[in-house]
């Protein structure tokens, strides 16, 4: 579904948690944007963010199911699904799964720019049960 070769390599590799690939495919000012808002830069604090959610949720996975794309920008269609571990123990209520959309932005055949939109409610509540332990703390 995913022409291009560097955007589905690179959601192949966050599905598969390979740190090492998902970090050698952004760019040195990579910025990544979440679904409210925040924004954290360069490409080192990336690596280090994805290798905490990927401990909170180890079984974070995304699906594409439609791309549009102009130029070098691209908005990948899809869901976001994982579940809350904050204790490394997996509990069926601590599962999500969400409706959501990419925009992605590349440079030179490196990704730049990875924005989230999504209504991730439904996670929010969830890490609410578990005081002090935001996957963001």
């Amino acid at each position: 579904m995913i022409s291009n070769n560097i955007i589905r390599q690179y959601i192949e590799a966050v599905n598969s948690h390979e740190l090492s690939i998902i970090t050698d495919m952004m760019a040195e000012d990579f910025v990544f944007i979440d679904s409210v808002g925040n924004r954290l830069e360069g490409k080192d604090n990336m690596r280090v963010a994805w290798e905490k959610y990927f401990t909170f949720f180890p079984d974070y996975s995304m699906s594409i199911e439609e791309v549009f794309s102009s130029g070098d920008t691209y908005i990948l269609v899809g869901s976001a699904k994982g579940t809350y571990c904050p204790y490394g123990n997996f509990d069926p209520a601590d599962n999500w799964d969400v409706p959501a959309v990419w925009k992605v932005n590349l440079q030179k055949d490196k990704i730049c720019l990875w924005q989230v939109f999504a209504d991730n409610t439904r996670l929010f509540q969830i890490i609410n049960r578990y005081p002090g332990m935001g996957f963001l703390a």
